[in-house]
């Protein structure tokens, strides 16, 4: 709307933009479906706190190309701060990218490509924190912009994010158990009902109320403000931008048009859907059998990390292992059978866990162990001098205790895709059998199929890994191109055989 000094001030077009406005919670999840002005109401929301000339505001997107692109947020704040009336209009700085106000206080636009850039905000304090499209960025860096919430400004700092639905996404857990349907539509009773949570070893800790918390964990009053946050999801569409449906129908036909799966992720905001076609696997394809037939060819096919969770790395790579088998009539079994160790401690997920490299190759000697000699371990070589130095170490630790190491016959060079994509051809033409009774519990069974079900190509992030699906493409390459035969000895006391007729005679049998 349009004041007297002939700016505009810009305001909500709908009931559900005025409940985005105002709310006030400390971390807000808004959207959750494409076309319902998220990033527009990012640069409005923080006008709220302009009036305080001690208030800081930041802004993010992942990379510098979605913040500075023709149509970008920094586009759409200009677009807004140019038109408000004269006496609030910012001055504009393009290193840092600013908006300075009259009155000193400033909104900043900045990227945060690489988990590591999260230190470039380290030690400044922020009255409001946005962040546009929220799943794009790794869970450790929106963990840490949390920590920068505290500024001079009279208004209580918060930090609002905005996001399209993303089912392997961080955020997904925090939802799901109240602003969620049991199909993954946000309950619309529940937009905007504030929840309060606070931390334990990295764990949200849920309450109604920030008192029910306080009493229940015994937080004193003075550390109320810093150690239990206020939370709210408020979801919208398209239909919730009046502006965008009047000026743009061809992107709601565009929505519409959707196959069934897009369409509810990105008009309706579903949050378990998986956009067709984005992966390459499909659990769908595995037929659950009862066991393993005898005479099968066994290997364990392995991904190897070297690193446990710290505070310049909090979600680092797991090492992982997928045991499979191969039928004399071509079929492919995966079990999940591992020792009680062979387990992420912090999750109780058995088939993978994140340890330095001593308790990692003492953890894989164990697990050769029990699988027994007849199932070969194979692991991937690291390109250059460094990885066949390393291999050749492991495969002779290996071999010195009588297990029987293997090299990856493909090259670790090859793209992910490319290594992968004979496993899922198989799976997708019925080759590939599970045996889910063999995994050690639903959980560990869950994660392992839905890192399948989750790859789609890219690199691995925090949120999404892809460990598994490279140890299940090296064990399933390997039974495919290698020739293993499996010899059975005979008992040489039960079988008909000359040696058996003289041992029977208690002769000693002569050779010639």
């Amino acid at each position: 709307m349009s004041d007297k000094k002939g700016g505009v001030i810009p305001g909500p077009t709908s009931a559900k933009q005025e409940m985005i406005i105002n709310s006030d919670a400390q971390i807000t999840v808004i959207g959750g479906a494409a076309g319902s002005g998220k990033s527009y109401l990012l640069q409005v929301m923080a006008l709220r706190y302009i009036d305080d000339p001690n208030t800081t505001c930041i802004m993010f997107r992942r990379t510098t190309p979605q913040l500075m692109g023709q149509g970008g947020i920094v586009d759409t704040a200009k677009s807004i701060y140019t038109a408000l009336p004269k006496d609030y209009r910012p001055s504009w700085t393009q290193k840092p990218m600013q908006a300075t106000f009259p009155n000193g206080a400033t909104i900043r636009w900045q990227h945060m490509e690489h988990v590591r850039n999260k230190f470039d905000i380290q030690g400044l304090q922020y009255t409001f924190i946005g962040v546009d499209e929220a799943c794009q960025f790794e869970w450790e860096q929106l963990e840490y912009m949390t920590s920068r919430l505290r500024s001079a400004s009279r208004h209580k700092s918060r930090m609002v994010m905005s996001c399209n639905p993303d089912p392997d996404h961080k955020l997904r857990e925090i939802l799901e158990d109240f602003y969620l349907d049991e199909d993954g539509y946000p309950i619309p009773e529940r937009d905007g009902v504030v929840r309060y949570f606070m931390m334990q070893n990295g764990d949200f800790i849920w309450g109604d109320t920030a008192d029910y918390l306080a009493d229940k964990y015994g937080v004193a009053d003075e550390d109320r403000d810093t150690k239990i946050l206020s939370f709210t999801f408020i979801s919208s569409t398209i239909y919730d931008n009046p502006i965008m449906l009047k000026e743009n129908r061809e992107y709601l036909a565009f929505l519409e048009g959707l196959n069934e799966v897009d369409k509810a992720q990105l008009l309706h905001g579903n949050w378990f859907a998986r956009a067709e076609g984005s992966t390459f696997f499909k659990r769908e394809w595995l037929e659950a059998v009862d066991y393993v037939p005898d005479g099968a060819q066994e290997a364990v096919g392995y991904d190897k990390a070297a690193s446990k969770p710290s505070q310049a790395d909090r979600s680092p790579d797991y090492t992982a292992c997928t045991k499979m088998s191969k039928c004399r009539e071509g079929y492919y079994y995966i079990t999940g059978d591992y020792i009680e160790s062979f387990k992420d401690e912090d999750t109780g997920i058995y088939g993978r866990f994140r340890e330095t490299a001593g308790r990692r190759d003492n953890l894989i000697e164990a697990q050769g162990h029990y699988d027994g000699r007849d199932c070969h371990i194979v692991m991937p070589q690291d390109p250059g001098a460094a990885g066949k130095m390393e291999i050749l170490e492991s495969c002779k630790k290996l071999t010195a205790v009588g297990l029987i190491p293997k090299k990856d016959l493909i090259p670790i060079n090859k793209a992910k895709v490319t290594k992968f994509m004979p496993f899922a051809t198989a799976a997708e033409n019925g080759l590939v059998r599970i045996v889910k009774s063999t995994f050690k519990n639903a959980k560990s069974l869950e994660a392992y199929l839905k890192e399948l079900d989750s790859f789609d190509g890219e690199r691995s992030t925090a949120h999404k890994k892809d460990d598994w699906v490279d140890a299940t493409a090296t064990v399933f390459n390997y039974l495919t191109l290698s020739r293993t035969y499996k010899f059975t000895p005979r008992n040489q006391a039960k079988v008909k055989t000359l040696a058996n007729d003289h041992l029977s005679n208690n002769e000693v049998p002569r050779r010639g």
